[in-house]
């Protein structure tokens, strides 16, 4: 697994929730987003994720470029303090693998 992550989290009708990068991919999901008791998200947002997706960046500054460009693109309900509505004049494609966790 590369380094540098991208994840997103999904609902059941495949909508962005959640938009994140962590160089360290299982414990920020598992041990901080769903078993943590100081997470950043809400409860509601880790209720309503049915999915994860990942993508493997080559870099850290390629990992931020795609994580901010996924934020003001796809406009993920709880990203809401990053998304500053910019518009870019380019597509980034970007390969997703799905992430498998136990919410419970």
């Amino acid at each position: 697994m590369s380094k540098f992550n991208v994840y997103m989290f999904l609902n059941e009708h495949e909508e962005p929730l959640y938009i994140g990068i962590s160089t360290r991919l299982v414990p920020r999901i598992e041990t901080q987003h769903f078993r943590g008791k100081s997470g950043n998200l809400s409860k509601e947002c880790i209720e309503e994720t049915h999915k994860i997706l990942y993508h493997q960046a080559t870099s850290a500054d390629d990992m931020k470029i795609k994580e901010r460009y996924l934020i003001n693109t796809l406009n993920p309900k709880y990203n809401n303090k990053m998304n500053n509505e910019n518009r870019f004049s380019f597509t980034i494609e970007m390969d997703w693998k799905l992430y498998s966790i136990d919410k419970e």
